[in-house]
């Protein structure tokens, strides 16, 4: 008989470690894992397609010609930090050979500039029209407020080049700078 309850005991202490191992093997395991995701910077970009504005006729009176620029803003770089788009024109210099009947700077000038509209991102709340003026020297024309601005946008810009009376005959060409700044316009 003390070799039966010997047998028992083995086996209810094998049957007891058997259900504790199958049971272990069932409960979840816990441990300190994690996904992580980068979300990279990009860049802060603008630009202005390239505008031919309508012939004149040769005048000994001044003239204006008026035309319409587009202006592409795309902050790609995931801060708020805001921005700014400063647009500059240099002298409309006539075709080669042609020195010194340039005309200035001062001469071509954005009128008001139209209100920004959003391509992509964020809307255009508190990306705010700038001013116009003559392009020699840098206008603000776009601006876009402290956690604004994170998207695309585009904005008209009314241009007139006011043509002296007796400008020499041929084409005049003019290089833009268009800079995007960091932080809105103050």
């Amino acid at each position: 008989m003390a070799l039966l309850k010997d047998g028992t005991k083995r086996f209810g202490l094998g049957l007891g470690l058997a259900a504790m191992l199958a049971a272990a093997s069932v409960l979840p395991t816990l441990a300190a894992d994690q996904v992580t995701q980068s979300v990279t910077a990009g860049s802060l970009t603008a630009s202005i397609a390239n505008l031919g504005l309508d012939a004149k006729s040769y005048s000994h009176l001044e003239q204006d010609s008026i035309g319409n620029m587009t202006l592409s803003v795309d902050d790609l770089r995931g801060n708020g930090d805001g921005w700014n788009v400063q647009v500059l024109s240099g002298a409309f210099v006539l075709g080669a050979g042609s020195s010194g009947h340039d005309i200035s700077a001062s001469a071509f000038s954005i009128g008001t500039p139209g209100d920004p509209a959003s391509v992509a991102g964020q809307d255009e709340t508190q990306v705010a029209a700038g001013s116009g003026g003559s392009l020699d020297q840098a206008r603000t024309v776009i601006s876009a407020a402290a956690g604004r601005g994170m998207g695309s946008y585009t904005q008209d810009l009314p241009v007139t080049l006011a043509i002296p009376a007796d400008a020499y005959a041929g084409t005049y060409t003019a290089q833009l700078t268009v800079t995007a700044n960091d932080g809105p316009a103050s």
